[in-house]
């Protein structure tokens, strides 16, 4: 077994230690959201209009449970499920129903176009849209990552 001992001059383990500090988990996080944005994008332009609500639900979600801070970011790229408030304009408030939820109804029929049923054909639009778009958010994730050691070197001056 070979053992190798590098000693660093104070210069350079400063230089090290303000590297790490640029390249923390606020920019992982930045570089992961700017690539999933990509991915999402193409969801929305490939997602089936019947009424357009699939498209304004698409969404990308962090999660916190998969990610370990300055190693590795997760994002789920999924449609929005649950329920929603309704807004406060003269129709809701003359119903008297501002503050109430109601369900959404989005998240309850995109599964049955992506996957199908046993009645009707997939035709899916969230896995053709990341495999398309694989190469253009890692190309994403590399150029903001690049700008955020560019602002460190910057800095540095």
């Amino acid at each position: 077994m070979a053992t190798l001992n590098v000693k660093f001059s104070s210069d350079v383990e400063a230089a090290l230690d303000r590297l790490g500090a640029a390249m923390g988990e606020a920019t992982l996080r930045a570089a992961g959201f700017a690539g999933a944005d990509v991915i999402r994008d193409e969801v929305v332009q490939r997602a089936p209009v019947r009424t357009g609500r699939l498209k304004s639900d698409v969404l990308v979600k962090r999660l916190e449970e998969k990610s370990d801070g300055n190693a590795r970011q997760t994002y789920l790229i999924t449609v929005r499920a649950g329920r929603r408030k309704y807004t406060n304009n003269r129709r809701n408030r003359q119903k008297n129903r501002t503050g109430q939820s109601y369900a959404v109804t989005a998240a309850f029929y995109w599964r049955f176009i992506e996957f199908g049923t046993s009645k009707a054909a997939a035709r899916p639009f969230m896995r053709p849209a990341f495999d398309a778009t694989r190469q253009t958010a890692r190309d994403a994730i590399t150029t903001k990552l690049r700008d955020k050691l560019r602002e460190f070197k910057q800095a540095a001056r």
